[in-house]
C-alpha cells in the first residue's frame, strides 16, 4: 500500500480481514513474512512513534468512564480545540452532542453504555481523527451506523488531512472513499486493483 492510496479491504467472515488490521495496527507481530513502513521492518519501528502516524477505529473499540473529551483526547492534553472541533465534524459526533446534557465535557458512566452503539463509535471515530494521523485504518468502522448517519459520516469526513486510508467494509456507500480494493479469501489476496476494475469482475 503506497502513501496517499485509499484502499478498501474485503473479503467474506475468517477470510483474515480483522487480523490484518491488528498487524498494521502493531496488535500482532509478523510470525511469517514482513510488515514494512518506510522500507522498515514494524518491529524495528519505536512503538510511540508508530502510533502517532497510524490511527485504528477497530470493531472491538472501547470507551471508558470519564468525560467525551476525555475519551477522545486520551491523554493528548496538547491537541488544540479547533482539531478537536474538526474531529467531531468528521466523525459525526457534533450531530448528537447538544442533545447530551454537558456535551462534550459530560461524564460517561459504564464506559458508555447509555449511549447509543453508533453515537459510541462517531466519538471512537473522533478520537482517531483528532491525532491527524498520517494513515487511518477503519475496521467496520460504520458498521453500527444507520444508513443516514454513514451517509452524514460520509458527508462529514474531511480526507485531506490524511496521506493514507485503509478501510475493512461490506458496505458499498463506504467504497465512495476509496479508489483500490483488495478482495482477501483464506488469509491470501484473491483480487487487487482498481475500485471500478475490481467491482466490474465481482459483478461478472
Amino acid at each position: 500500500i503506497k502513501e496517499g492510496e485509499r484502499v478498501a479491504i474485503m473479503g467474506r467472515n475468517g477470510s483474515g480481514k480483522t487480523t490484518l488490521i491488528k498487524l498494521l495496527s502493531g496488535l500482532y507481530m509478523p510470525t511469517q513474512g514482513s510488515l514494512t513502513y518506510n522500507k522498515l521492518p514494524i518491529e524495528q519501528i519505536n512503538k510511540n512513534i508508530y502510533r502517532k502516524k497510524l490511527a485504528v477505529v477497530l470493531q472491538d473499540f472501547q470507551l471508558f468512564s470519564g468525560s467525551i473529551k476525555d475519551n477522545i483526547l486520551m491523554g493528548r492534553e496538547w491537541i488544540e480545540e479547533n482539531e478537536i472541533e474538526t474531529a467531531l465534524e468528521s466523525s459525526g459526533t457534533k450531530n448528537f452532542l447538544h442533545m447530551i446534557p454537558g456535551g462534550i465535557e459530560s461524564k460517561l458512566s459504564d464506559r458508555g453504555q447509555s449511549l447509543s452503539t453508533g453515537q459510541r463509535q462517531s466519538i471512537a471515530l473522533a478520537r482517531a481523527l483528532v491525532g491527524r494521523p498520517e494513515i487511518l485504518v477503519l475496521d467496520e468502522s460504520t458498521s453500527a451506523l444507520d444508513l443516514n448517519a454513514e451517509k452524514d459520516f460520509l458527508n462529514n469526513l474531511d480526507l485531506s488531512m490524511l496521506k493514507t486510508l485503509i478501510l475493512v467494509t461490506h458496505r458499498l456507500p463506504m467504497l465512495e472513499l476509496v479508489d483500490r480494493i483488495i478482495i482477501l479469501a483464506d488469509g491470501a489476496i484473491a483480487l487487487d486493483g482498481k475500485k471500478e476494475d475490481v467491482l466490474k469482475q465481482l459483478r461478472t
